[in-house]
């Protein structure tokens, strides 16, 4: 499927809909900076960002991010953002042209960083596939750019509150919020005295007015997580979490089925219409466990065992139902496992 037509399917309102019909993807090489950047020109707009371009969350997106923020010195970024990152950090720490990278792991604190004399930061407020939260505080002269994508997924950062973060640039990821692979956003805020990090680049026209409107359409839910646990604990003794339930996302449980590779159990549930993931890899199609887990140092047999469980508005009865599956499930797996 081309970008436009990607792009029809997510871009609701009449205004992103006539510029995506009318306007090319391919605008001339004459074309002025201001033009360059028109495809997030309503997005940064909307949000109070002063400049804007696509990010495909690509390895080499994410190189080109490390490279730009490597040239003032040391780096340091989030392990539990994308799997992506960590493979562009590892090709960058390798590199002559870039500074050291400083891997952070979810929740620690900056300060082994700021130690090794890291003034960028790449990082995010909800951590990838285990659902925890972290607050960061940024001092004066730093470069913080946030990936916010879970955030505002989880409803832990409303759209609305996007000008009020200590962020320097942000990071959006179009699959996270609604929109097809690999859409993505980097917005910076520019002032007097500070420029683009990137060099401008051919829009894709329309991704701005797609981006807001899934920005808007973000609901919120009230938090389930406690109850749904009881129920899934009190049916499934030996359930455990990964992450304390005070440190998550609403509406998000990392589950631990030990004894068990969760991918059995994943293709099990999907019979029941019960479709669950064991982390972002398998998203990509690819039989590795949870990079989160690994860069915590859990074995590999414990990183399969996690079940990334993340959900909407659900009553108390389809919260039985599923844990009535789940334990079903769960000892079938575990009697084949022996």
């Amino acid at each position: 499927m081309t970008n436009l037509a990607r792009l029809h399917e997510v871009a609701k309102n009449a205004d992103a809909l006539r510029h995506l019909v009318s306007d090319s993807n391919n605008p001339p090489l004459n074309v002025t900076k201001s033009a360059f950047d028109y495809g997030l020109a309503p997005l940064c707009e909307r949000y109070g960002f002063g400049y804007g371009r696509s990010f495909d969350y690509s390895v080499g997106a994410f190189l080109e991010l490390l490279l730009a923020l490597g040239a003032n010195g040391a780096v340091a970024a989030s392990v539990a953002i994308h799997p992506n990152l960590n493979i562009a950090m590892n090709l960058a720490a390798n590199l002559d042209a870039c500074a050291a990278i400083v891997p952070i792991l979810p929740c620690q604190s900056l300060d082994v960083a700021r130690q090794k004399g890291a003034k960028s930061f790449v990082l995010s407020l909800v951590n990838d596939e285990i659902f925890s939260r972290n607050a960061y505080t940024k001092n004066e002269g730093e470069f913080f750019v946030y990936d916010v994508s879970l955030a505002l997924s989880s409803g832990v950062l409303r759209a609305d509150s996007l000008p009020q973060l200590d962020a320097d640039a942000l990071l959006l990821e179009g699959e996270t919020l609604g929109l097809a692979r690999p859409f993505g956003a980097f917005l910076q805020r520019i002032g007097r005295d500070s420029r683009a990090l990137f060099a401008p680049q051919p829009p894709i026209i329309g991704l701005g007015l797609a981006f807001c409107t899934a920005l808007e359409a973000q609901q919120s839910f009230a938090n389930q997580s406690a109850l749904f646990w009881e129920i899934l604990h009190d049916s499934i003794p030996a359930l455990a979490l990964f992450v304390p339930l005070s440190s998550l996302v609403p509406n998000a449980l990392p589950l631990r089925f030990a004894g068990i590779k969760a991918r059995a159990l994943i293709s099990a549930c999907a019979y029941d219409e019960i479709l669950i993931i064991n982390g972002r890899r398998c998203l990509f199609g690819l039989s590795q466990p949870s990079y989160v887990l690994e860069s915590l140092g859990f074995c590999d047999a414990h990183c399969r065992e996690l079940i990334a469980l993340s959900f909407g508005a659900l009553c108390e009865d389809e919260m039985h139902r599923i844990a009535r599956i789940l334990k079903l499930r769960y000892a079938q797996v575990l009697a084949l496992s022996t």
